[in-house]
């Protein structure tokens, strides 16, 4: 039932403005209230011309039209429902009935139809300085632009045979008018109706279809299907659009009964045909009302076409009007039809679109909720919200999720409550009050887990008879397409405002988690950092990553460092790297971890992820370390461990120039030495090394080079023990001890603090350590032979103490006198013929073996004999082969003797045991004597005895397996080449013993 509110009386109105000041200090408007009396004559001619023709509003603002020709202003209170009068303007001409108004918010201005002459006026109803139009029937807004929002700044207006469209333009108090396109109407028009593209005008008789973007005219029906020849003085065609793409016209006779016609905007009829008992004075189609007579409202549904309902009005109406912008009465009803009743308006409520919604939702009819929730005043955003919003709400507990989706959109309904739904226990969508009130009013609601639940149940009635991975493969779609569902909402909210709104964002990422996409949460996780939203939301976040698990670390550790959180953030970095992830390298770890590190002071607080990355790329680490420390400082390194504090001082030492810092360069040496020294473990390297330089013939450097070398690998394979691993360290730090005093020796400003160094970490020892360091400094100083003293005596390294003798052209004697003066120098004979091979030419080979131990056999003097024999097949010139030979002699009878003074030496190459030749003898071949043992001759394994040439003739097989070696010195003639062979060394040898023999 439809009831009806006063809302203004323009007489009363008029009448008490024009009373003095203290007598109207109230409010005016209120027709209900009584306002003073007037004389009866001055009355009526008041009541004549405050006859209401038409009225517009924009926001609080409500402009009137006079059949007098004045504007009457009001203010219309929401809160109150309630109109305030404002003012009363006169138009130009005066006293002309003012056709129509139209308020156009796009120009801030005001156009007045009075009679035939538009004019325009800003809001206060002050005319613009622009020549009003004249010879104008009609005029319209497009009501596209009246119900969606885009400012209104053109007019469609018909003059007697044209139809022209206007842009107006506001430049301060003057309007510029251009015409935009102008279309033939031979018949003119009386009214028009204007929607986007297509403009519904009523002529004397027909109604007719023209679009604006080609001109084409379309003729839809006669309104005056009889053509009496008195009509009914309000007999006037009626017309409205019902939607974007239908319109509704009335047709009929003045005294009988009126059809209400669809047609599409083609021009195409559709629908069916409205019924009236008689032809309506006014349409509106925001309620679907249509008034028929003068004490009755006719209402009809417009998707079946019958009449709803027929109410009584309780007054005499004039004419109906609508309200554009909406309003809303005290006592809760929508205003959405204005009854003129001659100079006074009333406001026709009916129940509130979103009731009339829920009666449609509780009576199972969407189809008339959907109708109802888009006919909803589109300036009273409240309606339509509660509307459209409940009748989504309907269809998401149905799981249309679809419309649902697209009724949410046409509402706007606050993500946050959406949010709620999806999401009821987390703090970050708790509902304010004002917002859970809201969330109320909008019917049941349901929790989107809930609306699973009873789907699942719907569909398959009882689960009791379903396996369980059916079911739960039914409820893990239907989440799905639930998260998919508010993802899709939230993008599009988003992409509609300009504000970035938190708690979007963070729908999206859990939304994201929902759908397990690691991508899809990583690219949400960055737009949230690279948003810079507050610490709370960053926090939020942060703990739904860190619930979800291991595959969104990368992302966690985006938000902590956006956080601010540097330990968490290398905590989680770590444990990717560790984890092969391809997000991040130990390279950004280091580079984020040298851009937290403000001052040495901090290095403490992060020495284990330091340690971290040196363990998998040291110069990395140390990268790190010396951005912090740029020059060495010990009390600033101290939280740093020891690798890196070594690693440190030795990229130190080779950066820093000792002639250019010589101090700086002191210091370091000292520290890097130090630490060396302390890791050592009291391990005294040169007595291991005389141990085992008696079997193996390296240098002192070359023993713990090797040293090291296995204590890598073996370290590398797994199989170090504790005990092993604290060898391997204290031998690395030996050998570093002796690449650092090689590093500085060279530099002679350094040569006092390294005696400084090793003479205190020798202190208190029996026998001092780092000797062979010391001998290098020996030989730095100029004391070679002091240095060789050392090495030999002390190091027992006969290897490093040759090298000195041949840096500094020492004669091998010396160091021949250093051997020989050895106490143990039995044991390192070896060591010392294998460097005195070399040095054959440089000492009295006969006072050597003179001295040679007792013990030794023939074996121990081969390598000096095969040295001196090779030495004498490669002479070039006949005198120094002649006195190389005379040395052979020689060495073959020492030879001799030393086989006499030992006896038969089983392990002897050079002497075979049962071989004995007796000369002088006779050659078996050639019967020729056998007398000089230094010629050459060979004994066969029968005892034979021959020539060695030509006498001893064999073929190649007994020559190869004699081991002939033939050697023929370059540039020596044909003539003097001589041969040479084992065997024939060996008989000469044993020759040579034969004949010291018989001459003894």
């Amino acid at each position: 039932m439809y009831s009806v509110f006063p809302l203004l009386n323009v007489t009363n109105d008029i009448a008490n403005a024009a009373k003095p000041a203290a007598e109207t200090s109230r409010s005016f408007g209120l027709p209900w209230l009584q306002g003073a009396s007037s004389s009866a004559s001055d009355g009526a001619a008041l009541a004549k011309s405050a006859a209401i023709t038409c009225m517009d509003m924009l926001d609080e603002m409500v402009y009137v039209g006079l059949l007098g020709g004045q504007v009457i202003t009001y203010q219309f209170n929401k809160k109150e429902g309630s109109f305030t009068f404002i003012q009363s303007q006169s138009t130009i001409p005066q006293q002309v009935r003012i056709v129509q108004l139209h308020v156009l918010p796009g120009t801030q201005a005001v156009a007045v139809l009075a009679d035939t002459i538009l004019a325009f006026y800003d809001l206060s109803m002050h005319p613009l300085s622009i020549r009003p139009l004249k010879g104008i029937t009609a005029i319209a807004v497009n009501q596209s632009a009246v119900e969606n929002g885009p400012p209104v700044d053109q007019l469609v207006i018909a003059r007697r045979r044209t139809l022209t469209q206007l842009q107006l333009k506001r430049a301060g108090s003057s309007l510029a008018i251009s015409e935009l396109k102008e279309i033939p109407l031979p018949d003119g028009a009386q009214r028009l109706v204007w929607r986007d593209n297509h403009v519904i005008v009523a002529d004397a008789r027909d109604y007719r279809l023209v679009r604006l973007a080609d001109g084409q005219r379309l003729a839809l029906a006669p309104f005056d299907q009889h053509s009496p020849n008195s009509p009914r003085q309000d007999f006037r065609p009626h017309m409205a659009f019902t939607s974007s793409s239908e319109v509704l016209v009335t047709c009929g006779r003045p005294d009988g009964p009126g059809l209400g016609l669809f047609f599409s905007t083609s021009g195409e009829p559709v629908r069916g045909t409205v019924q009236f008992p008689v032809y309506p004075k006014a349409l509106v189609t925001l309620v679907r009302a249509l008034h028929d007579d003068v004490d009755h409202l006719q209402v009809h549904h417009l998707l079946d076409l019958r009449a709803k309902q027929r109410d009584p009005l309780p007054l005499h109406a004039t004419g109906f009007l609508t309200v554009p912008y909406g309003a809303r009465m005290m006592h809760g009803c929508a205003v959405e039809i204005l009854v003129r009743e001659r100079d006074a308006l009333y406001g026709l409520g009916c129940p509130p679109i979103v009731e009339q919604v829920r009666d449609a939702l509780k009576a199972g009819q969407l189809d008339v909720a959907l109708a109802l929730a888009q006919a909803a005043l589109p300036s009273d955003a409240h309606e339509r919200f509660l509307a459209q919003a409940s009748l989504g709400v309907r269809y998401l507990n149905a799981c249309q999720l679809e419309d649902a989706l697209t009724l949410f959109k046409k509402a706007g309904v606050p993500p946050k409550l959406v949010l709620h739904l999806y999401r009821p226990d987390a703090e970050q969508y708790r509902l304010a009050p004002d917002e859970a009130d809201l969330l109320n009013s909008l019917g049941a609601l349901s929790s989107f887990q809930t609306i699973v639940d009873l789907a699942v149940h719907k569909m398959y009635g009882s689960t009791d008879h379903l396996d369980a991975a059916s079911v739960q493969g039914l409820r893990l779609t239907l989440q799905e397409n639930m998260a998919h569902f508010l993802a899709e909402y939230l993008e599009w909210w988003r992409g509609s405002r300009d504000l970035v709104d938190p708690v979007i964002e963070l729908g999206l990422l859990e939304v994201s988690l929902a759908t397990k996409s690691p991508a899809k949460v990583l690219e949400q996780t960055q737009v949230i950092c690279d948003l810079g939203l507050s610490a709370d939301v960053l926090a939020y976040a942060e703990w739904r990553l860190q619930d979800a698990g291991e595959p969104h670390l990368y992302a966690q550790s985006l938000i902590t460092q956006r956080a601010g959180n540097v330990r968490r953030t290398l905590d989680l970095w770590t444990r990717l790297v560790e984890s092969g992830s391809p997000h991040v390298a130990i390279t950004e770890v280091a580079q984020y971890l040298a851009s937290q590190l403000g001052s040495p002071a901090e290095l403490a607080e992060y020495a284990a992820d330091l340690d971290w990355i040196a363990g998998r790329d040291a110069p990395l680490a140390l990268a790190v370390v010396r951005r912090v420390v740029p020059r060495f400082d010990a009390h600033a390194l101290a939280p740093a461990s020891d690798t890196l504090t070594e690693m440190y001082l030795d990229d130190a030492l080779r950066r820093t120039s000792p002639i250019a810092d010589p101090m700086y360069y002191a210091t370091v040496l000292t520290s890097l030495l130090a630490r060396a020294m302390a890791r050592c473990d009291a391990w005294d390297a040169e007595r291991e090394y005389a141990s085992v330089a008696r079997t193996a013939c390296v240098a002192f450097p070359v023993f713990l080079e090797s040293r090291v070398s296995a204590a890598t690998a073996q370290v590398a394979a797994g199989k170090g023990e504790v005990e092993e691993s604290r060898e391997a360290e204290a031998t690395r730090a030996r050998f570093q001890v002796l690449k650092l005093v090689e590093h500085a020796i060279p530099h002679d400003a350094q040569l006092g603090t390294l005696e400084e160094v090793l003479a205190g970490a020798s202190d208190g020892d029996q026998s001092p350590r780092y000797r062979y360091e010391r001998a290098l400094l020996l030989e730095r100083r100029g004391d070679v032979y002091g240095a060789l003293r050392v090495m030999v005596r002390e190091v027992r390294d006969l290897a490093s103490a040759s090298a000195v003798m041949d840096r500094h052209g020492v004669p091998f004697q010396s160091l021949v006198d250093e051997y020989l003066g050895m106490e143990d120098r039995d044991a390192y004979s070896s060591f010392f013929l294998s460097v005195a091979v070399k040095h054959l030419h440089a000492f009295d080979f006969d006072a050597l073996v003179a001295v040679l131990p007792s013990q030794w056999g023939i074996q121990h003097a081969q390598p000096l004999l095969a040295h001196e024999l090779a030495r004498v097949a490669h002479v070039q010139r006949w005198s120094t082969m002649v006195r190389s030979l005379e040395r052979h002699r020689f060495m073959a009878a020492r030879a001799a003797a030393l086989a006499r003074a030992v006896g038969s030496d089983a392990d002897s190459d050079l002497a075979p045991a049962r071989t004995s030749v007796r000369l002088p003898t006779v050659c078996t071949r050639c019967r020729m004597p056998i007398v000089d043992a230094t010629r050459e001759f060979v004994v066969d394994p029968r005892g034979s005895v021959f020539h060695g040439n030509p006498c001893w003739r064999v073929n190649e097989e007994e020559l190869k397996a004699a081991e002939e070696v033939v050697v023929e010195p370059p540039g020596t003639p044909p003539a003097l080449s001589r041969r040479a062979s084992a065997r024939s060394l060996a008989s000469a040898g044993t020759s040579a013993a034969a004949a010291g023999g018989a001459r003894r």
